[in-house]
């Protein structure tokens, strides 16, 4: 849509026009752009104010102007309006999304110039790429250089001295490079880099998608590359069949770069046919059971990928009449509730459940659980329902009373059979009620005796920490931060310590295995983001920190970096090698075979050992076994042949009095 802004302000120039016309058709086309997202509807805008201001002096742009700003305006209002609206109630989800050092890693100048700077292009998840088209533009040889070299003669075509216009385009290309590489910091870096990146995670921080600016550089170079067509057709020196032959090559050239749009690939396993009536059904018999009780949509996942299709968004959004919650990628919703779901989804997701989960869920106004059999387990990166229906049935307070669409074990479709036989059948949809003492008769409201109120330390998980261990009952409860009115009017005399509110940090791309171990008061966090957690109030002094005595551990990669690209579990951090718990162990968060990885002891006194004694985690699947580890100390090294078996192994230790210790797969 994006050229359409322009074309009525190009008529208004050549005479063929009036101002108000082209002003309003240019902000009927703005109308046209978007709404979806506000940043991306804005990023058309600066080709009609970049051909008012340089194709027009004078009164004449100050009418044309004042008239396209009218026009734009009234165009943006009805999205405007509602977003300044949210804006008032809305919580700081900006700081829970990707980051700056994120969104420009890849805006370097030639990538910037080939239009391959959506950072998502370059994701995959346990289902594949997450734009298969954009990852075979940014993975293929081929397609590479076919996008490179289109770009290559657009900048060919703006530079020849017959393309009209070639100020405003070459001005217009300068301007979007600009605006996508602002904050690109590497060898070549962005204007003002460091702190426009700081700027794009503060009050920038909608901007900071820079790459929604690449059509200001895409519209000049594709104009480019028909005027470089034209001027090879219009070479009299050149004889026909060399002319055909180059313009059949730019052709050629195009199309291979538009291989992924022509097969296909954009929207390869991110469609769908049709919801399954079953999901309509659902909606309808909670809508009827309960109009004010709230359903919570389990297992959580980042988005609606289901056996039949992808819905992106949740099937229940335009079906369901009631209030409904589930645990997606970027919740809008608080911090508190975020953490909450959290708590809620890591009991459900283990199997074991907890004896204060439906205590907790009813506390919320939950009055059923809405389990999806039939969401897509290996896309979605979730766990087998199964696990789910186990920690319901294993928790107590849960009965099922509905079950909706075609009896099958997860995973399986009508062309889609994996892990057959190894879950119980079920519906696709099982609605499980929430029977507990605590429960409102009214789910919207509830009042409580402010006189027994529990101050508890932490935050919203806190609570199911409580009702786990039975303490709460139908008191009500306040958590640190958030009691002060209650203690001015003199209520609350009871207290509680959790350490619910640990310091940790969070991996915002992922709704499960997401948090780091627990970290110290003064441990560096990993991620170069300006938020890292969910913080329901300020943590300065409220959060539960972890103390270590003798020393510290130290590893070159771990699976409790929030990030980790494998084997993520705030368990795997390097002090679990010596917490004395057999379950435990360091486990690298490297992807490769792990030659290389190290983990370090430095104690804080010298010590001297003759030896020490390693259980090594083995997987006899990958045919890769540890085969040599180097130990360093202060004294030396020794690089040690191992056999490795998941018994224990004695490595000798450089002889003489070290603090450091460094066992390294060699």
């Amino acid at each position: 849509v994006a050229p359409w802004v322009i074309v009525p302000l190009v008529s208004v120039a050549t005479g063929r026009m009036a101002a108000v016309r082209g002003a309003a058709l240019s902000g009927i086309a703005v109308l046209c752009a978007g709404g979806v997202n506000a940043v991306a509807t804005a990023a058309v805008l600066p080709l009609g104010a970049w051909w008012i201001l340089t194709r027009f002096r004078g009164r004449a742009r100050w009418t044309l102007a004042g008239w396209w700003v009218v026009a734009v305006g009234l165009a943006c209002l009805w999205w405007v309006v509602p977003l300044l609206t949210l804006g008032q109630y809305s919580p700081p989800f900006l700081d829970w999304i990707e980051s700056s050092s994120v969104t420009t890693l890849l805006t370097s100048p030639d990538v910037v110039l080939r239009g391959a700077s959506q950072w998502v292009a370059y994701v995959a998840d346990a289902g594949g790429p997450v734009w298969p088209g954009g990852w075979q533009l940014v993975t293929a040889p081929l397609l590479v250089f076919a996008i490179g070299a289109a770009a290559a003669l657009g900048i060919a075509g703006l530079a020849l001295r017959s393309t009209p216009y070639r100020g405003f385009l070459l001005g217009l290309a300068l301007l979007g490079f600009v605006l996508v590489s602002l904050g690109h910091v590497a060898d070549v870096s962005g204007f003002l880099a460091e702190p426009m990146r700081d700027l794009l995670d503060g009050a920038l921080a909608p901007l900071r998608n820079t790459h929604k600016f690449d059509l200001l550089i895409r519209l000049p170079l594709a104009i480019g590359v028909g005027f470089l067509a034209d001027a090879v057709w219009q070479r009299a020196g050149l004889a026909r069949p060399l002319r055909l032959s180059l313009i059949w090559s730019i052709a050629l050239l195009i199309a291979v770069g538009a291989w992924p749009l022509a097969t296909g690939q954009l929207a390869r396993e991110r469609s769908f046919t049709e919801i399954p009536a079953y999901w309509a059904d659902a909606a309808t018999w909670l809508a009827d059971a309960d109009p004010a009780g709230r359903a919570l949509l389990v297992p959580g996942a980042s988005f609606g990928v289901y056996a039949w299709g992808r819905t992106q968004d949740e099937p229940l959004r335009p079906l369901a009449t009631g209030p409904w919650g589930v645990r997606d990628a970027v919740p809008l919703s608080s911090a508190g509730n975020i953490r909450w779901l959290d708590a809620v989804q890591e009991r459900l997701d283990s199997g074991r459940g907890s004896p204060g989960l439906a205590d907790a869920l009813a506390r919320a106004g939950v009055r059923y659980v809405v389990v999806r059999n039939d969401i897509d387990q290996r896309r979605s990166d979730t766990p087998r329902t199964v696990l789910v229906r186990q920690a319901l049935a294993r928790s107590g307070g849960f009965v099922p009373v509905a079950g909706f669409g075609p009896a099958l074990p997860p995973y399986r479709t009508e062309g889609l059979v994996i892990d057959y036989g190894l879950q119980d059948t079920a519906a696709a949809i099982e609605i499980w009620r929430v029977d507990s003492p605590y429960a409102a008769e009214d789910a919207r409201i509830w009042l409580r005796d402010a006189t027994d109120l529990l101050v508890t330390s932490g935050s919203a998980e806190s609570v199911i920490d409580l009702a786990d261990a039975d303490v709460l009952g139908a008191t009500a409860v306040a958590t640190a931060g958030d009691e002060e009115p209650f203690l001015e009017a003199g209520l609350g005399g009871q207290s509680a310590v959790t350490d619910g509110y640990l310091r940790t940090e969070v991996g915002v791309g992922s709704p499960r295995n997401n948090r780091s171990e627990a970290m110290t008061a003064d441990q560096a966090f990993r991620q170069d983001r300006r938020v890292h957690d969910y913080y329901p109030v300020d943590p300065s002094g409220r959060q539960a920190v972890a103390e270590f005595g003798g020393g510290t551990l130290t590893a070159s990669s771990s699976g409790s970096d929030p990030t980790a690209l494998r084997s993520r579990d705030p368990a795997a951090q390097p002090w679990s090698a010596v917490d004395g718990d057999p379950t435990t162990a360091w486990v690298s968060g490297d992807l490769q075979s792990g030659v290389g990885q190290w983990w370090q002891v430095e104690a804080d006194e010298p010590f001297a050992i003759d030896s020490i004694d390693v259980r090594f985690l083995v997987s006899l699947e990958s045919g890769q076994l540890p085969t040599e580890v180097t130990v360093t100390t202060d004294a030396g090294e020794i690089t040690v042949p191992v056999e490795a078996t998941d018994s224990k192994v004695t490595l000798p230790v450089p002889p003489g009095e070290t603090r450091v210790l460094r066992l390294t797969l060699a």
